[in-house]
């Protein structure tokens, strides 16, 4: 967690939803950068067909203080 260490109470979020198979050419180029994230539990979950907002929520868990923070995003229904 670096300087944010032992972990936020909460994190709230609305990432951006973008779809797995949209393939517009600047969006490949971010979806290569976020596969290559230094955090385990972000790189963890990015597997197969993923969309971008996923990353966003690994994060946002791997931030919050270990079994007591709590998480609030807008997700897509395809959760």
């Amino acid at each position: 967690l670096g300087r944010f260490a032992p972990g936020f109470d909460a994190v709230v979020g609305n990432p951006p939803y973008v779809r797995a198979d949209e393939g517009a050419e600047g969006l490949l180029r971010y979806r290569r950068a976020v596969e290559r994230h230094p955090v385990p539990a972000v790189a963890e979950v990015l597997t197969q067909k993923w969309d971008l907002f996923v990353p966003f929520v690994a994060l946002g868990l791997h931030l919050l203080r270990p079994g007591e923070g709590r998480l609030g995003m807008i997700v897509s229904n395809a959760v």
